[in-house]
Parts: structure tokens; sequence; C-alpha cells
């Protein structure tokens, strides 16, 4: 989401990190979200991506509901957490999180990651040129 045409924008990572992963059960429950599960190895999915996100934003802000915020904190304790007011899906938390980006950063382009995604090469880049992309077009650039 583009909030400001400024040519070389605040970039930050929004981190979804509010599913419980119920599809992986039972591996993956309630109490133990798969973002927090390493998988496959370590570290878990929700610290690699967090670790891609600084390849390529200044800010990483992971949103996720009230009975995972320690949990975030604890694993990624350098990024900013921010708590759903209320479990509503993707499209909500996404539209939630970048209103409250807004407010704190006027010029500020927003790269959406889910934490439970395992993720190859090649996606800084493309985020790279997406962020150059948005400025220019003020337009929405998905992957």
């Amino acid at each position: 989401m583009t909030v400001s045409a400024d040519p070389d924008p605040t970039v930050v990572a929004v981190v979804l990190a509010g599913g419980t992963g119920s599809r992986l059960y039972p591996a993956s429950r309630s109490d133990r979200p798969k973002q927090f599960l390493p998988l496959p190895g370590e570290p878990s999915l929700l610290e690699r991506t967090v670790s891609r996100a600084r390849t390529v934003a200044d800010r990483v802000v992971v949103l996720t509901r009230e009975s995972y915020a320690a949990g975030v904190r604890e694993r990624v304790p350098d990024a900013t957490v921010l708590v759903e007011p209320a479990g509503r899906d993707t499209g909500p938390a996404l539209l939630y999180a970048t209103h409250r980006i807004a407010r704190a950063c006027a010029a500020a382009v927003a790269a959406a990651l889910p934490s439970d995604h395992l993720v190859a090469e090649g996606l800084a880049p493309a985020i790279r040129r997406g962020v150059a992309v948005d400025p220019a077009t003020r337009r929405l650039v998905t992957f």
C-alpha cells in the first residue's frame, strides 16, 4: 500500500503471524502455531520470515493475535509487534496494519509477508523492484 509518492519511501515489512495453522494439525495447534515451528529445521518459520524481511525493509512489524504476542516477542525481540484488535483473516489484518503504519510514517510502502511460508531465493530482488514501481505509479504491486 502506498502512503506517499516519495521517490525513496520507507519500506515496512508487515509479517503476518496471527493464524493458528490448523491445517498442520497435530504438529500445529492453537497453543503452538505453525509460524513458531522450525519446519524444516531451525530457526522457526517466523524467524526466517523476519530475517528475509530485514534484507529489504527499513522496519519490520509483526502483526499477530494477543495470545501469540509474547511468543513473537520471544522469537524476534527487535521487531515491532502489533496486536490485531480482533481476528478477521488476512484482508482486514492488512488493512489494520497499513492504517497504523500510515499514521506513523506518511511516506511508507508496506510489504506483506506471511510468516508461515517457506520461501526460496529471489524474493528480496522482486520486492525491491516492486518498491521502485510503487511510488512512481501509486499502484498496488503483488507477487
